[in-house]
């Protein structure tokens, strides 16, 4: 009885996530600048941010905002930084710390207030570390040869 929510979730996630890649098919690697780029665009904000839905659903499944998969979190920051979008990693992150207030909002489990600040700091810390990584990946690179 305790796996079978868990397990439709995930099950709910694979479909959802699936359902935005047919969306984004073929246009998911689009440049900006290309016909097709809203389009991605949606696609991938659609992705990500059901990642964030679908954990935050399932920790409050289980019951988890006092547990240390809450580290999901910074996880799910970190992994947008793949997309190589500071917009996306933005993004994310903001619906990272408010999916993580809504968690503790909701939780019957106790949460001591020193452990959910370390936590958000986490989310702040490793999105701005990945959007200057992504930043440095995505600047303009000089000629070679000169």
């Amino acid at each position: 009885a305790y796996y079978l929510p868990v397990i439709a979730g995930l099950v709910a996630w694979g479909a959802l996530s699936a359902f935005w890649e047919w969306i984004g098919e073929g246009w998911l690697h689009v440049r900006p600048d290309r016909p097709g780029a809203r389009r991605a665009a949606v696609a991938k904000f659609g992705l990500v941010l059901t990642d964030v839905v679908s954990v935050t659903a399932l920790l409050v499944t289980v019951n988890g905002a006092a547990t240390p998969l809450v580290a999901v979190y910074p996880l799910l920051v970190a992994a947008s930084g793949l997309w190589l979008d500071r917009r996306i990693v933005r993004a994310v992150t903001v619906a990272c710390l408010g999916a993580y207030g809504i968690l503790l909002a909701v939780s019957s489990g106790r949460v001591q207030w020193h452990v959910a600040a370390i936590l958000a700091v986490l989310v702040a810390v490793t999105a701005a570390i990945t959007d200057f990584q992504v930043a440095r990946v995505r600047a303009p690179r000089p000629a070679e040869g000169r």
